[in-house]
């Protein structure tokens, strides 16, 4: 080999390093770039569901404790389980958000009493007393062994 052809050789193979690894550079910098801008957007949309589902969770809070708060004396004292769906289901008219149910649990964590969509004014089809009695025997004690307590 003539040294023309030696140094045209040598120029192509150094041309051909250096426009490969610039572009493997250029690609890792695109894909970072990418990568940052996906995460950045999933960051906003996480952190807007966050405080969509805090604010949930804060509402229904606040209407459990007025719930709470408004079950009658007498039907606590007397652990009256009538006068207590009696009061549920006034509730569930007034809070839609509780129309799947409310547990009452008493101070040792035993589901007591159930209200459910069956329970309000036309209820729904097919559904019956029976329901309610069958959901207190799943929730029995042993499915419910300590209460859930937020640590927020």
């Amino acid at each position: 080999m003539k040294l023309r052809n030696k140094t045209s050789l040598l120029l192509a193979v150094i041309i051909l390093t250096v426009l490969s690894a610039m572009g493997f550079f250029y690609l890792r910098f695109l894909e970072k770039a990418i990568e940052s801008s996906i995460f950045a957007g999933l960051s906003g949309v996480s952190s807007t569901s966050a405080e969509a589902v805090s604010k949930f969770l804060q509402v229904n809070l606040r209407d459990a404790q007025v719930i709470a708060s408004g079950i009658p004396k007498g039907i606590l004292e007397k652990q009256d389980k009538k006068g207590m769906q009696e009061y549920l289901r006034e509730v569930m008219e007034v809070y839609p958000q509780f129309s799947n149910g409310i547990f009452i649990l008493d101070s040792n964590v035993h589901a007591e009493m159930f209200a459910a969509p069956l329970m309000m004014k036309g209820g729904i089809k097919g559904a019956g007393e029976g329901e309610v009695a069958q959901v207190n025997t799943w929730l029995g004690p042993s499915q419910l062994t300590r209460p859930i307590v937020s640590h927020r």
